[in-house]
């Protein structure tokens, strides 16, 4: 297995064991470790080739990787920047600005990081204020099992809150809901803020369920900043939260004007996709759904290409509609304002935003044309031949795994 990383590093999260600006081409993330039975033979990932790739996911300056058959049952020394955390064995993982969530295979809900909007899915410590983001009381190195008593299977995480999708299909959302993100909360806990703009611990979001029994549970669910997006059973998409740039699939001053539509989950009417959702990923303000075709289709945000197409309005588009790819996309994820796709014959595609070279070619020296942005999909080109099986994305980095 191999890592590959680049784009903003100037927290050291591209895991090459060092902080710069930006890494502007795919550059191997070199994990080594030696184990106390062995200790004067260093090991790679290429000495456990049962070690397989899961899921990658980033925030503004963490970066969490997932893999299953771990052979390892003693400690041992990194000579990386990767380390192996204490945790239970986990089926998902999410990552926020400054905060990730995660969950068990037992389903249940752990969280580490930043806990200045609850959006960990805990109640403040006494003394600590909400709009507070490095306070010592209100940051969690150690993650805490958040179970809400259900089986957890999906988990998601925006700027400062968090979704889960439970086996039973139910929706579950807390944190920061200054903008409708998570919709109103009927059923505040003990203990917890009575502001509307906080919701401390995990509760099932508010649907407009109309007619009665249309709605029949969710299968899908993805955070931008500010606003939520979700998935049913039958296809159908929800949104609550900003429409600042059009994610609920209405023009902004649409839904200025139905302040209803913004602060609860509700149906996006109208919305017909060439095919069933299969993934559904959100940036900071732009919406990405693949689809079992292998096709895949965008709106919301595009100043900085981040649609991967043109739109009438060039800030923006309220409409889904498929970009132009080279094949079939098997996966998909977005940065705060870029996104890659995953071909089925292991190529990585990018677009959007480039300042730190996170679409994996250098800035303003795409062709010939002087930009910051990657308007359309480019393939990211590797130092060697590879077949990529997992894509991920920080919030201005890229990663890719190759086995």
């Amino acid at each position: 297995m191999k890592i590959w990383a680049w784009g903003a590093n100037t927290n050291a999260q591209c895991g090459l064991g060092y902080c710069s600006e930006q890494v502007s081409s795919p550059t191997l993330v070199p994990v080594q470790f030696k184990c106390p039975k062995n200790p004067n033979k260093i090991r790679t990932f290429a000495d456990y080739p049962d070690i397989l790739p899961l899921k990658v996911a980033g925030g503004a300056s963490e970066t969490v990787l997932l893999v299953e058959n771990i052979p390892f049952t003693e400690p041992f020394e990194w000579k990386s920047n990767f380390v192996i955390l204490p945790y239970p064995k986990m089926r998902d993982i999410s990552c926020g600005w400054d905060f990730s969530l995660y969950l068990s295979n037992e389903g249940n809900l752990h969280s580490r990081g930043n806990n200045s909007h609850c959006q960990l899915g805990r109640v403040l410590p006494e003394g600590s204020k909400s709009d507070k983001q490095w306070d010592h009381n209100n940051f969690a190195e150690d993650p805490t099992d958040q179970s809400v008593g259900l089986d957890l299977a999906q988990v998601a995480a925006g700027l400062r809150h968090g979704a889960v999708i439970s086996s039973h299909l139910e929706l579950l959302v807390w944190g920061n809901n200054s903008q409708n993100q998570i919709g109103p909360s009927t059923r505040p806990g003990p203990d917890e803020p009575i502001s509307q703009k906080i919701i401390a611990t995990p509760r099932e979001a508010t649907v407009l369920d109309f007619p009665a029994g249309f709605h029949t549970g969710f299968t899908q669910v993805a955070c931008g900043k500010d606003f939520t997006i979700a998935c049913d059973q039958e296809g159908w998409l929800y949104g609550c939260g900003l429409n600042k740039y059009g994610c609920l699939c209405h023009a902004p001053q649409d839904v200025k004007g139905f302040q209803g539509f913004a602060s609860i989950f509700e149906k996006i009417p109208n919305r017909s996709f060439p095919g069933n959702i299969a993934d559904l990923k959100c940036g900071w303000g732009h919406c990405l759904a693949l689809l079992d075709t292998g096709k895949v289709v965008t709106w919301g945000r595009n100043d900085f290409g981040q649609l991967g197409r043109d739109s009438y309005n060039p800030k923006f588009d309220v409409e889904p509609k498929p970009i132009v790819l080279p094949e079939s996309i098997v996966s998909i994820a977005c940065g705060s304002e870029h996104s890659l796709a995953l071909g089925e014959s292991g190529a990585v595609y990018a677009w959007g935003w480039n300042e730190h070279d996170n679409c994996g070619v250098p800035n303003r020296q795409y062709g010939n044309v002087t930009t910051d942005s990657i308007r359309y999909p480019i393939r990211v080109p590797f130092p060697e031949p590879v077949k990529v099986e997992v894509v991920g994305c920080g919030a201005g980095t890229s990663f890719a795994v190759s086995l």
